[in-house]
């Protein structure tokens, strides 16, 4: 019984992942960084999926030799500046995720304000509005 049991001890210490400590991460983010700045052709999607929304936008806004200044550097760099852990000197400041959010509501709301309706007309009050229908349910 006793072999049993260690053959499962064995499988469940097999199966634990060992959590990520934080140069790991700053190390993954920056590789997704430079795959991001740097697409190869045949790359998967996978290759950048640990960067947000937030990190994305920042790196699609840097000029061209900010992006290649970055992508010069260690990929724990990138990562640790991308997570606001360590500011690299002569490139903006990477936005936080309540700055993105912001942003993100600021373009959706003018986004939204900016539609028009589907028939083309304008919106008119209800006193105005005559009594034939639009040209969008007109009969040819």
């Amino acid at each position: 019984m006793s072999e049993i049991e260690a053959a499962a001890r064995e499988d469940a210490a097999a199966q634990v992942k060992p959590a990520l400590t934080p140069a790991a991460v700053h190390e993954a983010w920056g590789r997704a960084a430079v795959a991001h700045l740097a697409p190869l052709p045949g790359q998967v999607p996978a290759a950048t999926a640990c960067l947000d929304e937030a990190a994305k936008r920042y790196l699609d806004r840097l000029s061209p030799e900010q992006a290649l200044k970055l992508a010069s550097l260690e990929a724990r760099h990138i990562g640790a500046h991308l997570l606001g852990d360590r500011r690299l000197g002569g490139l903006p400041r990477p936005l936080t995720v309540a700055e993105w959010q912001a942003e993100e509501k600021e373009r959706l709301a003018a986004a939204a304000g900016s539609r028009l309706r589907p028939d083309a007309e304008p919106q008119r009050g209800r006193r105005e509005a005559s009594h034939r229908p639009a040209r969008a349910f007109a009969i040819a």
